[in-house]
């Protein structure tokens, strides 16, 4: 059984970030996942420094903070398996900084989608690409695990990225780095652009390592919330509740142009009535 329902803040951006998260507390949400540039650009110090008072605010209209994703949006310059050692240092810098960052906010979860930063560089082989993203995850999870702090690498759609596309791809880059903190975030989206249907991949997952999956996020593919496209949630739900899935379903919307407001509110009506209703 799930525990309940997210949604990611930069729905709300630019409101200030409270104002945000008390909209979704208003809708109805029982969490909020934070994208970091929408505490500002730069990210650092400014949002170590607010982290306090936002996590005290959290708490007190009762939304839990599940963590970070959209980890190098808006950056420049970072990448993970970059050939050249200094830019994975930079780039291994800001991650462990986004640690303390989600720590301090009071998360325990960081998706990693970020296709900027992990995307195939121009005559890079995926083998070495691989091979490098696999290093990098091992080096910096001990920094992941001491902080308590989960890395859930997402496998991505095959328009958004060229590297790690399908849950099978993210799976060997998971078994690959060995780590406990090292797990996978399943994305609707993603699991639309795989060859078999959403819940037969979520089945698929889970019988090939049932403690891989720690987060799902949901959306249509047509960029908008769950439950404003076609895209059919109860077969999801009937694999969840077969798989015994409990962990949080956060909405990520990339389309906002039917406002902050209706996203929230008709996503988490939608998800609702699946899951009580199936």
């Amino acid at each position: 059984m799930i525990r309940g329902f997210g949604c990611c803040n930069e729905l709300y951006e630019p409101r200030p970030i409270v104002e945000g998260f008390r909209a979704l507390r208003e809708a109805g949400y029982d969490a909020v996942e934070v994208a970091p540039y929408t505490f500002g650009d730069p990210v650092f110090p400014r949002a170590l420094q607010m982290a306090p008072e936002v996590r005290q605010a959290a708490e007190a209209m009762g939304l839990r903070v599940l963590g970070l994703h959209w980890l190098f949006a808006r950056t420049q310059g970072l990448h993970i398996h970059h050939p050249e050692a200094a830019v994975r240092r930079a780039t291994r810098e800001h991650l462990v900084r986004l640690m303390d960052f989600c720590r301090a906010l009071g998360g325990d979860i960081m998706v990693f989608g970020s296709p900027p930063a992990r995307g195939l560089l121009p005559g890079q082989s995926p083998t070495d690409a691989f091979a490098r993203t696999r290093d990098f995850f091992a080096d910096v999870m001990p920094d992941a695990a001491a902080r308590g702090v989960v890395i859930c690498f997402e496998p991505l759609a095959r328009q958004t990225t060229t590297f790690i596309r399908t849950a099978a791809e993210a799976l060997a880059l998971m078994r690959a780095v060995g780590h406990a903190h090292f797990r996978l975030n399943l994305d609707a989206i993603a699991l639309s652009d795989e060859p078999r249907p959403p819940a037969a991949t979520i089945r698929q997952v889970w019988r090939a390592a049932p403690e891989a999956v720690r987060h799902i996020q949901v959306n249509d593919p047509n960029l908008l919330g769950p439950g404003m496209g076609a895209l059919d949630f109860m077969p999801i739900r009937e694999a969840l509740d077969e798989v015994g899935y409990d962990g949080y379903l956060s909405v990520e919307a990339f389309d906002f142009s039917v406002g902050a407001d209706r996203i929230a509110r008709e996503s988490l009506a939608y998800l609702r009535r699946i899951w009580r209703d199936g």
